[in-house]
């Protein structure tokens, strides 16, 4: 995971039981959709130390053992933001989750982008 930020600052989502992230773009499933489960992130001026980077995944460490869930990290505005992530089939399906989480946007690993929640 330490080698995953720094190559990805852009963003990533990773699957701790495969030790990888998730495939995107042609490679990934286009019916799938990723939001972040409530409660979870985890905000950072700059890159995480590997300190906290650890502390963050051991509180989470037995959600992070169920198939689905993932770790969702992104830099916005030198912010880099953490959050424990969820992947649903359809895309009604994780824009009603999302909302339900008061969340502005869903991640479209297919497309690549982060897609605005609709109200």
């Amino acid at each position: 995971m330490e080698q995953v930020i720094p190559n990805h600052r852009e963003g990533f989502t990773f699957c701790p039981l495969q030790k990888a992230c998730i495939p995107e773009g042609s490679n990934a499933d286009p019916d799938a959709y990723i939001y972040s489960i409530q409660g979870h992130l985890k905000e950072f001026r700059g890159l995480p130390s590997e300190i906290d980077l650890t502390k963050w995944i051991r509180i989470r460490e037995v959600l992070l053992s169920r198939t689905g869930n993932f770790i969702g990290g992104w830099l916005k505005r030198r912010i880099f933001h953490l959050d424990l992530s969820l992947e649903v089939y359809g895309k009604e399906l994780a824009m009603e989750l999302a909302q339900e989480n008061g969340q502005e946007e869903i991640y479209h690993p297919a497309t690549m982008k982060c897609l605005p929640v609709i109200a």
